[in-house]
């Protein structure tokens, strides 16, 4: 079965803010996870770019929409963690996603053949 990034990035989009509820102040990441799931998905997309300059996107993201958040209510969010937590959470997205896809690309074992 081939990997599908639409599925896995619907699954995180919906998944991940529960999981949050459960991690200390994760609850103030939950909106966020969208945008990172956008961020992620169109920097994936854009060819002839470092792994890097793609994550530097994602965060670029994330302090935007901090500052926003902080911009409508002072103090709502740490711009810190914030970034610290979406540099955490984008490293981890990707390396599943490299993960599986390198799972899917490596050749299958062979399995040696019944004695007759």
């Amino acid at each position: 079965m081939a990997f599908d990034l639409a599925t896995f990035k619907a699954m995180l989009a919906t998944f991940a803010p529960l999981v949050l509820a459960f991690v200390p102040n994760g609850a103030k990441f939950a909106p966020f996870v969208p945008l990172l799931v956008n961020g992620i998905s169109e920097a994936e997309a854009v060819h002839g770019t470092s792994g890097p300059e793609k994550k530097a996107a994602v965060l670029a993201l994330v302090q935007t929409a901090t500052a926003a958040t902080n911009a409508a209510k002072p103090g709502a969010v740490d711009p810190v963690q914030a970034q610290q937590t979406a540099s955490a959470v984008t490293d981890a997205v990707i390396g599943i996603i490299n993960a599986v896809q390198h799972s899917q690309a490596a050749p299958s074992p062979v399995a040696p053949k019944p004695a007759a």
